[in-house]
């Protein structure tokens, strides 16, 4: 909902498993750094990797305006799932709005960029611009 009024959409899901091995509870943010150096699907896309817990008040942890480089690995995002199950959504399209070039806007509680949620998951013109200039952009389906 928050991306349909910029007429972009997902094109495709893909779901991989990282073995056991640390990522599930992230204390630290370089942890969540070391995670996407060391993990990438085998796609164009962006890669959205879920833990239990991210520790921090922040419910997670994206580059401001990813690569679409994979060998580069800062192609990902990070959402913990345990403190806002109700507003999970809301991270994740916070999350992806950082990756797509977007910061936060403090003084606007009503847009997905605000520092917190639950926020008013809403986009406004000048970003909506923004992120149809990053690189993960594609042309959408024909209708």
């Amino acid at each position: 909902d928050t991306y349909a009024p910029a007429n972009i959409g997902i094109g495709r899901i893909e779901h991989y498993s990282i073995p056991q091995g640390g990522y599930e509870v992230i204390m630290a943010e370089d942890v969540a750094l070391d995670m996407w150096d060391s993990w990438s699907a085998p796609n164009d896309g962006v890669d959205g990797f879920f833990c239990y817990l991210l520790a921090g008040a922040e419910s997670g942890r994206s580059p401001e305006d990813g690569s679409c480089d994979k060998d580069d690995k800062d192609s990902g995002l990070v959402v913990g799932v345990l403190y806002n199950p109700t507003t999970l959504g809301q991270a994740l399209a916070h999350e992806i709005g950082h990756y797509l070039g977007l910061g936060h806007e403090d003084d606007l509680p009503g847009n997905i960029m605000f520092p917190s949620v639950p926020n008013g998951g809403t986009l406004y013109g000048g970003q909506i611009g923004a992120i149809k200039l990053h690189c993960s952009m594609r042309a959408g389906c024909p209708t």
